[in-house]
């Protein structure tokens, strides 16, 4: 069941307000009041939000409409290719905090680097073979956002062209989502997971996963 909250000085500024819903089964209330803080804060510094623009936030890009006097959010349902856009922003919400948890769970949160689920990355053809998979980011440039995601097999030719292929964001964690919370990691970041074991370098240097931190809390949990 989806819950709603609306901000309360956007109408000071001549602009009108939010109506924003989402699944409070999934979202935490201190993102939805930062979330609201946010858009009022923006309208207040002179932005000024229509109908049918696009709105990132995290990785996310969500689209504004109308909705009576007021204006809402609309989120990719993560089901659908094309994307179809539903009224909520509980995914937006909770991605953002899944992925900002990780980065700060090896003490990257200074240099995290959100994507985008319209910028692209690369897979290798057998990235669906197994839950495991490694995650490589390069540079990020335009519409590249430097990502690689493969599979867990040595012998699987990485660098061969004929074994990858480029997809958008989007479709690449419809058929992979446990790569969503490692998304904003920064360029240089390397990824593996196997079964419940996560293992992270940045620049080839191993990372400590922070005690009491996220990503050890999850480890444990499975």
């Amino acid at each position: 069941m989806l819950n709603s909250k609306v901000t309360q000085s956007c109408q000071n500024y001549g602009h009108p307000e939010f109506e924003i819903e989402y699944n409070s089964e999934y979202v935490v209330d201190v993102d939805i009041e930062w979330f609201l803080s946010f858009l009022a804060d923006q309208v207040a510094n002179g932005v000024k939000y229509q109908s049918g623009h696009l709105i990132q936030i995290g990785w996310m890009m969500n689209r504004i409409e109308t909705i009576r006097d007021r204006l809402t959010l609309l989120e990719p349902d993560f089901k659908d290719f094309p994307i179809h856009f539903v009224r909520e922003v509980t995914n937006t919400l909770r991605h953002l905090r899944l992925q900002k948890s990780v980065v700060e769970s090896v003490g990257l949160e200074n240099i995290l680097a959100f994507p985008n689920i319209r910028q692209s990355g690369i897979i290798c053809s057998r990235h669906q073979d197994s839950i495991d998979f490694v995650m490589d980011r390069s540079k990020s440039e335009n519409q590249d956002s430097g990502w690689f995601v493969g599979c867990e097999d040595p012998n699987h030719n990485h660098n061969d062209p004929a074994n990858l292929q480029r997809t958008s964001l989007y479709e690449l964690v419809l058929a992979k989502p446990d790569c969503i919370p490692f998304l904003a990691l920064p360029e240089h970041s390397f990824v593996r997971k196997i079964s419940n074991k996560v293992e992270i370098k940045y620049k080839q240097e191993a990372l400590k996963i922070k005690a009491n931190s996220y990503l050890e809390k999850y480890m444990e949990r499975y």
